[in-house]
């Protein structure tokens, strides 16, 4: 079984990779176990909607890491307003050792979970306090002192020159994305830093209306066509997708049309079900004699047509390796059902 710390290194590691982003192995874990702390203290007190906590690594350890390739090597103090769990500050202090920071917020028991972070992962380079920023004492005390002030009520100009409302395949529902340089994917931003309130706005409606451009677009989704609206001309490259392959992580392109969408549909699609979990997708994959459950390096896994002894297509999950009694590692390996008393039957064994 992979622990939580190892799960998140692992997810964040794969987060960085696909977009350029390099950070050393040592900031990486500490982020991982930020990642844990956070998780873990969320239960008591709530530092970020629990509704989100599943995707804690992509919206929050993930970009509040990778801003810091937009930060000035001159800056050498920064200011966290409203940092809530400790975002962006945190994840500053780790990536910029040399920088020092204040991470302050008006919320008491924020603030006193935040200082366990900063003592836990041993940050001497920032501080937490509990305070009004715009009270006369702390603007007296810390007015002249930073360079790089982040605001959490507001929106910085790294996500509100790059934001936009897309519809979230994975998760079915609308919400604010940025999406920066030559990035292939979008991730989540603040949903201030979009021109409309995204998390209220309808599936249908979710994308910019343009009578000349709009068009419909078609997802497999769990074995299933369904329809979604999008536009033909975007400067967004990643707003018309099916989401991300759960395996390589790489965006998955819509279908112009219902009929060739449904000759995407493969046997073990079904079982690839985007709002439920891991566990029972592969309890129920493994079932079924047509398939095979297959995990990639992180351990991330998805239900694919195969036999006993592997993938079908082995050309696209070459590195699915049938499980072996001592192998509890759940990476890079295939799993196949006991099929023993069908196999025999059917005369293929």
């Amino acid at each position: 079984m992979i622990d939580v710390q190892e799960k998140y290194y692992k997810e964040l590691s794969s987060f960085c990779w696909e977009n350029g982003f390099n950070p050393d192995a040592m900031k990486i874990e500490r982020l991982a176990y930020f990642a844990e702390l956070l998780a873990e203290k969320n239960e008591a007190v709530n530092l970020i909607s629990r509704k989100d906590i599943d995707s804690i690594i992509e919206n929050h350890i993930f970009l509040s890491s990778y801003i810091t390739k937009y930060i000035p090597e001159k800056c050498t103090n920064f200011l966290d307003i409203g940092t809530g769990g400790g975002f962006p500050g945190i994840p500053l202090g780790i990536m910029r050792p040399e920088m020092k920071g204040v991470l302050v917020d008006s919320t008491g028991k924020k603030i006193e979970a935040v200082k366990e972070f900063v003592s836990k992962l041993k940050l001497s380079n920032v501080i937490a306090i509990n305070d009004r920023a715009e009270s006369p004492e702390f603007i007296l005390k810390y007015k002249e002192s930073f360079e790089n002030i982040n605001n959490s009520n507001k929106c910085n100009k790294f996500f509100r020159d790059n934001s936009f409302c897309a519809i979230d395949i994975n998760k079915q529902k609308c919400s604010c994305r940025f999406q920066k340089d030559d990035i292939k994917i979008n991730f989540g931003a603040p949903n201030i830093c979009c021109e409309r309130d995204c998390n209220k706005i309808p599936l249908e409606e979710c994308t910019e209306n343009n009578i000349f451009t709009e068009i419909p677009y078609y997802c497999n989704i769990g074995g299933n066509c369904t329809k979604y609206k999008g536009t033909i001309i975007n400067s967004h490259i990643s707003a018309n997708n099916c989401g991300t392959d759960p395996l390589s992580n790489q965006l998955l392109l819509p279908y112009d049309n219902i009929d060739d969408c449904k000759k995407s549909i493969k046997v073990c699609d079904k079982y690839n079900i985007t709002d439920r979990s891991e566990h029972l997708n592969k309890s129920d994959c493994i079932k079924d004699v047509n398939c095979g459950y297959c995990t990639n390096g992180t351990g991330v896994g998805k239900c694919i047509d195969g036999t006993g002894e592997g993938p079908n297509d082995l050309q696209n999950y070459y590195y699915c390796n049938p499980t072996t009694k001592n192998d509890n590692s759940g990476i890079n390996q295939y799993t196949y059902g006991d099929h023993a008393e069908y196999l025999l039957q059917s005369g293929k064994y």
